[in-house]
């Protein structure tokens, strides 16, 4: 009876394993799938900041047409934001008045009145009315046309005039708008500036402002500027794009029309790194995901960054987290010749990676099917079910295993895909890291050899949870950072509480579990206990703080020792895994588990849990992924040989003195 249960168990095994297999099988297709993608897309867009090209060359007194022709060869493009009428005032093409002003200008003298356009007839100053007075008319014309399409739906009254003024005629527009309406709102780009960086054969990236009222009118007024341009992308500047904040409805029809509009002009939509923008995703959608992210640094933090530190930054943009548009900064202070050396130095650096100068395009076309989606899934929930099977919990892996299995494909069916992907790769992350550590680290202690086998062992079964991840979250979507993994903070800490439970109370002792649990409730706490559990608290708080990519502040040690591993390997890898996780993992192996190496077990824990959450960053390009998670274990061993050595010196030498403490006690008692 025995015998043939034992078979029976090998077989149940045996079924689970080959689950998984088939589940890392679909992983694997749709992870090469996802390399072949990544590794197509080798043309990254540099561009230059128009407004920092006019300050350039007014600093260097000279056209910028000429600073243009400088750099050329060494950026792309230019990008453009879309000009405010805060912007017009800054540069000396428009002035503000109110009513009351124009008013007091007619009694001092400073002008003699508004003149309707096209004949000699007064106007009268409307007191609580807006007058913007232009340099030239064909910029009132402008903000007149955006002003009348994008806020049609407020009724603005709008007067074109002149004001007669002692020094000649200035054309005036007046509007019933308030200031704080108007004064952010875009206006259009300056079409002399569009066509010179387009004689220069450079590219254009406009950045267009946010306004409500979005119509098929507007739009055109707006895109239409475009059509003749040689555009590359097109970016959106505020928190929202245009029409967000419409009925529902129209919001939906103002988001399509802004995709079917980008697609006329047959380029990809931008993405900016770090800004999250409402009603992107949708658009997004809308044009099938062709899309493409950028990444600039911040015109304050120039002040202090060096050019070596801009380069690294734009670089490692690039190649690990699939940049294809730098908005490369000017540095402060610099000269022409001195700027060309840096434009010079990035654009080497990104071909050192294998990238080139041209124009972004989005990523191709990932396979898709819910069948392969339930394949994945399976070989996860089989994972599950076989770390229950180490806690002789057959019967409830069974229950959980088919419940969370049917729920998922539950999911898939009502088309809530997104949703089924996030869950179902967040449990990945949690099962694999656990199962590895559960069926690798046993209580005997181990030989060298062995140790490093266990750990690549370990590390292995770690991986398959990963790979499961990324085939579940294998789709442009994520890549795009459109969507994102869920549960980044659970991910990190729920395998360590579960390798607690599973140790302590499961693993450590022949006593049924939930006695096990109740003595654990009844130990007396000592003051050294809850200063150990206060300082594991503490490490834990510290490990969270600096999960995801809201992660805490970098120390500058840390800062030092990442810039010269990212110098001395390809890809620099985690510290805490292979400065932290693995050498204690590395280290309980060889010294084999014992209750009181708990806290060294949560902490070594941690490298297992990161190994597998580096995949979790979709948007890094999968071969970084694996070289980072690499580099990290091989490092990690030698530091783990290291800590082993360390410790076999140090039990010499406390040897040595005990030897040396009993040979003085034995003369003095002589």
């Amino acid at each position: 009876m025995e015998v043939g249960q034992s078979v029976m168990n090998k077989g149940w095994k045996w079924v689970l394993i080959g689950a998984i297999l088939a589940g890392m099988l679909m992983a694997g297709y749709v992870a090469w799938a996802r390399n072949g993608v990544e590794q197509a897309n080798k043309e990254i867009t540099a561009v230059l900041d128009w407004k920092q090209v006019k300050e350039l060359a007014a600093r260097e007194n000279i056209p910028e047409q000429e600073v243009l022709e400088e750099f050329r060869g060494k950026i792309t493009g230019v990008l453009f934001k879309e000009t405010t009428l805060n912007d017009l005032k800054a540069k000396g093409d428009l002035l503000f008045k109110t009513g009351i002003e124009m008013k007091w200008d007619l009694r001092t003298g400073a002008s003699q009145g508004l003149k309707l356009k096209g004949n000699d007839q007064e106007e009268e100053i409307q007191e609580d009315w807006t007058y913007l007075v232009f340099a030239d008319e064909e910029s009132m014309e402008r903000v007149q046309r955006n002003l009348s399409l994008k806020l049609a739906d407020q009724n603005p009254q709008l007067l074109s005039c002149y004001l007669q003024t002692p020094q000649g005629v200035m054309p005036v527009l007046g509007t019933s708008l308030s200031l704080n309406d108007i004064i952010l709102l875009g206006v259009g780009f300056e079409e002399e500036d569009l066509s010179l960086v387009r004689s220069v054969g450079l590219q254009i990236i406009p950045q267009i402002r946010f306004w409500r009222n979005v119509t098929e009118e507007s739009l055109e007024v707006v895109f239409g500027q475009f059509q003749d341009m040689p555009v590359s992308a097109v970016f959106f500047n505020d928190r929202e794009v245009p029409g967000i904040g419409l009925p529902i409805h129209r919001q939906k029809e103002a988001l399509k029309a802004i995709a079917h509009q980008i697609e006329g002009l047959h380029v990809p939509l931008g993405m900016i790194e770090f800004l999250p923008q409402k009603g992107i995703s949708m658009v997004g959608q809308y044009l099938e995901k062709n899309m493409v992210r950028m990444h600039s640094i911040g015109e304050a933090e120039m002040l202090t960054t060096t050019q070596s530190q801009a380069v690294e930054r734009y670089t490692l943009a690039a190649a690990e987290r699939d940049i294809r548009v730098l908005l490369v900064r000017l540095i402060p202070g610099m000269g022409i010749k001195d700027l060309n050396n840096y434009l010079a130095e990035l654009k080497t650096s990104l071909e050192d990676k294998g990238y080139q100068l041209g124009y972004a395009q989005g990523f191709g076309s990932l396979p898709f099917s819910r069948l392969y989606l339930a394949l994945i899934g399976l070989g996860v929930t089989a994972g599950g079910m076989l770390l229950l099977e180490q806690l002789k919990l057959r019967r409830l892996g069974l229950l959980l295993g088919a419940l969370g299995f049917i729920a998922f494909l539950g999911l898939l069916f009502i088309g809530e895909i997104s949703i089924a992907r996030k869950a179902m790769a967040l449990m990945s992350v949690i099962i694999f890291p656990t199962l590895s550590v559960t069926l690798c680290l046993g209580e005997k202690s181990s030989g060298l050899g062995n140790t490093i086998l266990q750990f690549i062992k370990m590390a292995l079964i770690s991986w398959i949870g990963a790979l499961l991840m990324v085939g579940l979250l294998g789709d442009k979507t994520f890549m795009y950072t459109l969507d994102q993994f869920m549960g980044v903070k659970l991910a990190h800490v729920v395998p360590l509480f579960l390798i607690v439970l599973i140790f302590y109370v499961f693993k450590s002792s022949t006593m049924h579990p939930l006695k096990k649990a109740g003595q654990v409730l009844d130990y007396p706490i000592a003051v050294k206990h809850v200063i150990l559990l206060g300082i594991l608290g503490i490490v834990l708080l510290i490990y969270l703080m600096r999960t995801g990519n809201d992660s805490g502040t970098v120390s500058a040690w840390e800062l030092a020792l990442r810039s010269g591993l990212g110098d001395l390997l390809a890809v620099r890898p985690r510290t805490k895994e292979f400065l932290i996780g693995h050498p204690l993992m590395f280290l309980l192996i060889y010294l084999g588990y014992r209750d009181k190496y708990l806290p060294i077990l949560v902490v070594g824990m941690i490298g297992q849990v990161s190994l597998v959450n580096t995949f979790a960053h979709i948007h890094t390009p999968i071969v970084i992924s694996l070289l980072r998670a690499f580099n990290g274990l091989w490092l990690g061993i030698l530091v783990g040989l290291l800590l082993i050595g360390l410790i076999k010196a140090g039990q010499k030498l406390m040897v040595k003195i005990q030897t040396a403490i009993e040979a003085m006690d034995q003369e003095e008692v002589r």
